[in-house]
């Protein structure tokens, strides 16, 4: 059995977590009620490389520290904010089993 996944957002919805992740990194850093909605929209859902986008964020808002820093910050912070739907999991456990089958046949 072989299963393909296209896993821009299929399996987690990495969208809202970074919406998550920019809501709060605004609001700790105290950058202003547009902040979020600019790191989003900087992001464009993941296609700008994070080294880049963490140069930009860091140039906009004068932040002290090294992009580097950020990026890691945000790399610790987002596998917590990620969540997978419940029919996903779902899924993933119906092909679990389905190639358990396969695999003893």
């Amino acid at each position: 059995m072989l299963a393909l996944f296209d896993l821009d957002n299929m399996l987690l919805d990495r969208l809202d977590a970074f919406r998550r992740w920019a809501t709060a990194f605004a609001s700790e850093r105290e950058l202003g009620e547009d902040a979020a909605s600019w790191l989003v929209e900087l992001d464009a859902d993941g296609s700008v490389p994070m080294e880049t986008s963490f140069e930009l964020v860091r140039e906009h808002f004068r932040l002290p520290e090294p992009a580097g820093e950020l990026w890691r910050a945000y790399r610790a912070r987002l596998p917590h904010l990620v969540s997978c739907r419940p029919e996903v999991l779902t899924a993933l456990d119906r092909l679990r089993t389905a190639a358990g089958r396969w695999a003893t046949t």
